[in-house]
């Protein structure tokens, strides 16, 4: 029996500088690579795997020293800052992602004007905060899917006519489930609103200008571009996220990051196998670097770790030494985290 295939030429652009967002898009790029189409990819954080053909990565590392300089999330917890805070933060660092990554030279070459054999099937955008990224629909007039690796903003909803429900499904940012008592409601809806109006009287208008600087002035208005999106992909599980209600564009991914069971490194192997009653592990992920902490909380964490001499440990610390560092607790700076979660004794995360 014969059968046809038809292969796309698809780009896919994630300017956002952090590991825990890249890997999901990484896997999603990596598997339509394995199933015959041609990728290009604009990353901060390449996969550089020879092994994957058809797949053409455009490194934009150099912007990763940016994030990290622009953001301590352990002293934005310790000075309460508030979801408006973070969130103004967050799309002014998003419009200084989008100047650099336009700027690079490879990525100018490739939205250049005259270089009128370059084309597209499809363009895969991040959603989070670059909305300045739209520029790449004008220079292709191709479709295009974004994709985020969170459940998604209210306004990334918005793209594909989602409905924004703020009594039960809180925002991002918001410390609240979906169970909220009525003031929490309040601050749900009331947050939701300043939210559209900084997005689409303040961030739009200003990445618009870092758009046009670099696809021409004949672009058409990022907010006109922000509602055309055929497809909007949300990182979230139906069992593990508060239910909602989504249109058939909304497509939920989950569980792509999983990768295979691999052998444990030999010192963090014979560390964890060598625990009396078990291990506890500890950290906070790849964004809130643990070396951050002000010396009282880490002492807390310390003088409890201590107290348990039965459990070994494993704590991911970004720098070379843990001032006062108990003998049960062993320190790295990156953990192969899904092996260590698959162990056996491992008792608490």
């Amino acid at each position: 029996m014969e059968s046809m295939t038809h292969a796309a030429r698809i780009l896919g652009v994630f300017p956002v500088t952090s590991t825990s967002h890249q890997i999901v898009f990484r896997a999603v790029m990596k598997e339509l690579a394995l199933r015959g189409h041609e990728l290009v990819v604009i990353t901060p954080y390449p996969m550089r795997d020879p092994s994957v053909k058809n797949y053409t990565e455009i490194d934009v590392s150099f912007m990763n020293k940016e994030w990290k300089n622009r953001f301590n999330f352990v002293a934005g917890r310790s000075s309460k800052e508030t979801p408006q805070e973070m969130m103004t933060n967050l799309f002014d660092f998003g419009g200084q992602l989008c100047e650099l990554m336009l700027s690079h030279p490879e990525v100018a070459e490739l939205i250049s004007t005259k270089k009128t054999d370059e084309h597209f099937d499809l363009v895969f955008l991040q959603w989070f905060m670059t909305p300045g990224i739209y520029g790449f629909v004008h220079r292709f007039k191709v479709p295009f899917i974004s994709i985020a690796s969170f459940p998604g903003f209210g306004i990334g909803h918005d793209s594909v006519g989602n409905p924004n429900l703020p009594a039960y499904v809180p925002e991002v940012f918001l410390p609240y489930s979906g169970e909220m008592t009525i003031f929490e409601r309040a601050h749900s809806m009331i947050y939701l609103l300043w939210l559209k109006y900084h997005f689409y009287y303040t961030v739009l208008p200003k990445q618009d200008a870092i758009a046009r600087k670099h696809f021409g002035e004949f672009m058409p208005y990022l907010g006109d571009l922000h509602f055309q999106p055929s497809m909007l992909f949300v990182t979230t599980d139906f069992i593990f996220h508060n239910p909602r209600p989504n249109v058939p564009a909304v497509v939920q991914l989950s569980g792509l990051h999983i990768n295979s069971p691999k052998p444990l490194p030999k010192d963090i192997k014979e560390f964890m196998d060598s625990a009396p009653e078990g291990v506890i592990y500890f950290s906070l992920g790849s964004n809130v670097r643990s070396d951050t902490m002000d010396a009282q909380k880490r002492q807390i964490f310390l003088e409890a770790f201590s107290e348990l001499p039965g459990y070994h440990v494993l704590w991911k610390w970004e720098s070379d030494s843990l001032p006062g560092q108990p003998k049960n607790v062993k320190i790295a700076k990156w953990m192969p985290q899904q092996d260590v979660l698959r162990k056996q004794f491992l008792n608490c995360f």
